[in-house]
């Protein structure tokens, strides 16, 4: 708080004084970080959290009914974790909207955590499954070959190959897309982690107090000023009331001239 003028007030009866400070306080306003490159930070933890509930709740959604579809154990567990995060995504993201709005620091730092390891997760299980496809890769060769109608005889070369280059291509592409959606989850996690780090240094736009005009506010009254004003000793501006009294005649100055 920057003080600019400071007025007393006295009284004879040496009563506690009473100083008021002018001040204007500086805004506590970060320059917030940037998401994507080229959107506010809280902007961009908004659109995130808000594609992370819709995405989720699809997800979740196609995980379960898909579990009567099939009767592979295998298969049903991977369903069943997928469903399980794609509805954690659907809660963190929910709750993390209302932790900003409210601007409930703590609770929006323990989600930003929360996000790391549902990431962590899901990138874990999709590693699991690209391994799993990896080492499937010849019975998915030896099914597509099986599917050619073109091809009556299983060891037709020109149809086998083109298998193996088809089924090699799609595992290829299964890795470029994990590698992709995996650096921006991850990327996103971190965005959101540092959007919580932060939210203690900046002053959220819809928690704001509004703008002082010309910059100066309120002046600031306080008992007995030995010492810098702070928040905890802030009291309003003192009430005085006018008592008439009569005053003997020594305090009357034109009471002593002839």
């Amino acid at each position: 708080m920057a003080a600019k003028t400071q007025r007393n007030s006295t009284n004879v009866n040496n009563t506690p004084t009473v100083t008021i400070v002018d001040s204007a306080e500086p805004r506590k306003y970060r320059v917030m970080g940037s998401c994507c490159f080229c959107i506010p930070e809280i902007v961009g933890v908004f659109a995130i959290l808000s594609m992370y509930f819709f995405t989720g709740m699809f997800g979740a959604a196609t995980s379960f009914l898909s579990l009567g579809y099939t009767d592979d154990g295998l298969t049903k567990a991977i369903l069943s974790v997928f469903g399980i995060l794609n509805t954690l995504f659907v809660i963190a993201s929910a709750l993390g909207v209302s932790a900003i709005k409210k601007e409930k620091i703590v609770l929006m730092h323990r989600l930003s955590i929360a996000f790391w390891v549902i990431t962590a997760l899901m990138i874990i299980i999709n590693i699991i499954i690209l391994a799993l496809d990896f080492n499937s890769k010849d019975s998915y060769i030896n099914e597509c070959v099986s599917a050619d109608p073109s091809s009556p005889n299983s060891n037709d070369a020109d149809t086998k190959n083109f298998c193996e280059h088809t089924v090699r291509a799609s595992l290829i592409g299964e890795t470029i897309r994990l590698i992709a959606l995996g650096s921006v989850s991850i990327y996103f996690a971190y965005v959101i982690f540092r959007f919580a780090r932060n939210m203690k240094k900046e002053v959220l736009p819809f928690t704001a107090p509004p703008v002082p005009i010309n910059g100066q506010s309120t002046p600031t009254y306080f008992v007995y000023s030995a010492q810098p004003p702070t928040s905890n000793n802030w009291v309003p501006p003192p009430t005085y009331t006018v008592k008439t009294i009569h005053l003997p005649d020594d305090f009357k100055p034109d009471s002593k001239n002839p």
